[in-house]
């Protein structure tokens, strides 16, 4: 399970700047951990969870994904389609757009009178099959649908709606790293009793501390699981293990849903994800606070 999440995480991280655009930069990113990769940890309770699967090897791969860099950014939501071979013949329908899969995985980014109709809802995806070649992949999709010389395959799926922390929160570029003590820590956001799926939050350290001289070369990556969606949670302390003092720290939130279906022998991979970024000063004792106020 933990090589699973350990191949999972290290494809959220390239999959979380590649759904950028060219112009936009994740905040407080380090030019320390450039070529280092990171230091990976899993907190005990990561469990078993379906965002293991989010990177599955598949045949094709479309959804969507939304990132807010820090709270004073607004979210970016981009269309994400690829395929592992050119098959021209691959139309897919999602959500009432027609699409292509290309081998190149192709980002379209989506403007938000489209994405507030995807988060929130349930989106449908529909796949053409040939009569000739049907398979047991009906017995696990709803509403397979005759339309003359192929069998139309549907579904629909659940996307969580878009995620954002609400507690602590920045309100302004000058306080855009909040100190926070790791004990205790409270982090709060707008629930989805929707979602069954939980959440991912990772604490990203890339050896900036608020304290210049005390900069490290060091990259830790420090996961965790949230079991529950209701708006709330302490943060386990092991969430910060190894990070230290007044170190600059990125806290990740992100949830989602994936499915996957074979079809026609080939694995479809249909996903929604939204993930926010909260910059903050990790304090481990309260004497620090007089520094970062300083």
């Amino acid at each position: 399970m933990k090589k699973i999440l350990n191949t999972f995480i290290y494809c959220l991280f390239g999959f979380m700047i590649s759904s950028c655009s060219k112009n936009e930069s994740l905040s407080s990113e380090s030019n320390s951990a450039e070529g280092i990769e990171p230091d990976i940890n899993f907190s005990s309770n990561s469990g078993n969870s379906k965002y293991s699967y989010f990177f599955a090897d598949t045949d094709n791969s479309i959804g969507f994904s939304s990132l807010k860099p820090d709270p004073l950014t607004e979210y970016s939501t981009v269309e994400n389609v690829s395929s592992s071979e050119v098959d021209k013949q691959t139309k897919i329908s999602l959500h009432n757009r027609v699409l292509i899969p290309s081998v190149n995985t192709e980002h379209v980014k989506l403007n938000s009178s489209i994405s507030n109709n995807i988060y929130g809802h349930k989106v449908n995806f529909k796949i053409p099959i040939s009569n000739q070649s049907t398979n047991q992949f009906f017995s696990s999709v709803n509403g397979a649908k005759n339309t003359g010389s192929e069998t139309q395959a549907e579904f629909e799926m659940y996307v969580p709606e878009l995620i954002e922390i609400t507690s602590p929160k920045n309100k302004s570029s000058s306080d855009l790293f909040l100190p926070c003590y790791y004990d205790g820590f409270i982090l709060e956001w707008n629930a989805d009793e929707k979602n069954g799926n939980g959440l991912v939050v990772i604490a990203e350290y890339k050896g900036m501390n608020a304290i210049p001289s005390n900069d490290t070369d060091e990259y830790i990556m420090n996961i965790d699981i949230i079991e529950n969606d209701n708006g709330s949670t302490i943060l386990n302390t092991s969430l910060f293990e190894g990070i230290p003092d007044l170190s600059l720290v990125d806290i990740t939130l992100m949830r989602g849903n994936i499915d996957v279906h074979e079809i026609q022998g080939k694995l479809h991979k249909f996903y929604g994800e939204s993930h926010e970024k909260l910059p903050i000063v990790l304090m481990r004792n309260f004497d620090s606070i007089e520094i970062v106020q300083d």
